[in-house]
């Protein structure tokens, strides 16, 4: 939603947020990230959300879902990370959706940078290409 150093939403985000509100779907922002950067992300999309939310433990997106009220079964996480978002979200036994990443690799760490070498790797040789799907 957001570049790893930016404070602001990537283009097209405050759009999507609405999109999704007006056909009925609740959002709640559940970030790795501490609360003084969260809440102030948050509030420019007007989420709720869960700063500290140490995924890929299960934790926080329990809570999460009781905060959201709605069954485990229609609940999705969205995210573009396999090491936190995806695998939290299937330790929790909720369904998932990777996200594409987008980032800008010469702001970063360089654990962030092996962490999405390995990433990218998982992704090409274990998931088909929608091409293959056709």
């Amino acid at each position: 939603m957001a570049g790893h150093q930016d404070p602001n939403p990537f283009d097209g985000v405050i759009d999507w947020i609405e999109m999704l509100r007006k056909n009925g779907v609740q959002i709640l922002l559940i970030s790795n990230n501490g609360e003084e950067r969260v809440r102030k992300f948050a509030k420019l999309l007007n989420l709720d959300y869960i700063s500290k939310g140490n995924k890929p433990f299960k934790k926080n997106i329990i809570k999460g879902c009781k905060t959201l009220k709605i069954p485990h079964e229609n609940i999705c996480i969205v995210g573009d990370q396999i090491f936190t978002d995806i695998l939290g979200g299937n330790i929790s036994k909720i369904k998932t959706f990777l996200v594409t990443d987008i980032y800008n690799e010469f702001e970063d760490s360089i654990i962030y940078k092996i962490k999405r070498r390995i990433e990218r790797y998982i992704i090409n040789k274990h998931y088909k290409k929608k091409e293959d799907n056709i």
